[in-house]
């Protein structure tokens, strides 16, 4: 089987991988990070290095492609920012992230009973996510398939507004949506019922998390395996196409200017799946005397739901499907530095003090979830709704392949879907290849990480 240029460059790693102690003009300690310029501000760049002794910290941002290069090229960053809901299996089963477990373990920083459950997505005992010892730590994090809506667009459609303590299914979420749209004059939307963030076909962190309330997967117990040509995942699929033919939400049919968050701003959308972190979005929405036309929206007008259900019987699970956060690089010439550094800015000091102050999603640690914003009814309600979601679920987290780049998947997704909407496939047609090229993706991942 011919290797993706992914692979190899991994499968080359380490080999090739062995940074070399950098040290800066003024002899300090380098210590590089991918966080990104949003996160890890020249601000807090200058704090770090001022509060750092012998560390001087830089920031350089890298996607996907660039770091697996910088990886290979033994240039990687030490503290190396990743969505582990999404990839940390992948990172240690490549030997990239370091076991932290001992550095928590002294830590005099890091409590690890302090630590939220959420938590132990980033932790791995080579079979499964949630076990073993800690590879990193959330940044911030959300419950991200919660549900945001727009009250007044429902009120607008005659319809009820939903009761904040009952999760919609799948199939009410997509009556609301067409329900909720309005066409200008010209058939263009005017308000769209749904967005396409994380509601969509390219989103099987949503399939895998509706799935997981039934208690099944798209995964084997061993993850050697991929299974989407069955009846579960087209039902899920049926209901994303129907909505996607009615027109009436963001999708490729029907695409709009921006993303779901910008069109939800502008008073332009119904309703959309969204994590707690958009919540530092809404509190910025206030009515002036310069913001009072037809395409304003204000706080009060916004509301929080739990996650969709796959039917009325499944079992509540509200899932975590980003939990950003950092991992330290395996191979970093200087592991001790960049731990000081991992803890400064990802510890439960005045860094994720100052998050959790701002409702930019929520903290990592029991210790700071007094410090969320309930300074409005807005605050209130969404933080609610938040704790209710955290208390009932089965699972803050979706349990993904630990062989394959979720990125990769989603390309794949790209391939074979996108030609279903425009009546050059089917669903019938596209679940059996994508899974044959998932399986593909699996068998070369365990290649790599040497399983067999």
């Amino acid at each position: 089987m011919k290797k993706s240029l992914f692979a190899m460059l991994l499968a080359f790693i380490m080999v090739f991988a062995s940074a070399a102690t950098v040290v800066s003009e003024g002899g300090e300690v380098l210590v590089r990070t991918s966080f990104t310029a949003g996160e890890f501000t020249d601000d807090i760049i200058a704090q770090a290095n001022a509060e750092l002794p012998g560390i001087k910290v830089e920031r350089d941002e890298a996607d996907d492609t660039r770091l697996m290069a910088m990886i290979a090229a033994g240039t990687a960053p030490d503290v190396i920012r990743i969505y582990a809901a999404q990839t940390l299996p992948l990172w240690v089963t490549r030997g990239i992230a370091m076991n932290i477990q001992e550095y928590v373990d002294k830590s005099e920083v890091i409590n690890e009973d302090d630590l939220l459950s959420v938590a132990d997505v980033f932790r791995w005992d080579g079979q499964k996510s949630g076990q073993g010892p800690l590879y990193g730590i959330p940044k911030d994090w959300s419950l991200d398939l919660t549900v945001m809506i727009n009250k007044s667009h429902f009120e607008n459609a005659g319809l009820e507004i939903p009761d904040e303590g009952v999760p919609m299914t799948l199939q009410q979420y997509a009556d609301f949506a067409k329900a909720i749209y309005v066409a200008n004059d010209d058939g263009s939307p005017k308000v769209y019922g749904s967005g396409n963030y994380q509601f969509n076909f390219n989103n099987l962190m949503l399939v895998q998390s509706l799935l997981q309330q039934q208690g099944k997967s798209i995964w084997s117990e061993d993850y050697k395996t991929v299974s989407l040509n069955n009846d579960d995942v087209k039902y899920i699929f049926n209901i994303l196409y129907d909505l996607n033919l009615s027109m009436t939400n963001v999708s490729p049919l029907n695409p709009a200017p921006s993303w779901d968050g910008d069109l939800f701003a502008g008073n332009q959308l119904g309703i959309m799946t969204t994590g707690y972190w958009y919540t530092g979005v809404v509190r910025g929405f206030n009515r002036t005397e310069t913001q009072m036309s037809d395409l304003e929206i204000v706080q009060e007008d916004c509301m929080m739901l739990p996650a969709i259900m796959i039917d009325e019987s499944a079992s509540r699970l509200s899932a975590c499907t980003h939990a950003c956060g950092g991992i330290l690089l395996a191979q970093s010439e200087n592991p001790d530095e960049a731990w000081r550094v991992f803890e400064w800015f990802l510890g439960p000091g005045k860094q994720a003090q100052a998050r959790a102050a701002g409702g930019w999603g929520l903290p990592a640690y029991r210790s700071l979830m007094d410090l969320l914003p309930t300074e409005t009814d807005f605050d209130k309600q969404t933080l609610r709704v938040t704790l209710d979601e955290l208390e009932k679920s089965s699972q803050v987290y979706v349990q993904m392949n630990p062989y394959v780049n979720y990125a990769a998947i989603e390309s794949l997704i790209n391939k074979y879907v996108d030609p279903i909407y425009f009546g050059e496939s089917t669903i019938e047609d596209a679940l059996p290849l994508l899974e044959r090229d998932i399986q593909l993706l699996i068998d070369e991942g365990m290649e790599v990480a040497g399983v067999r």
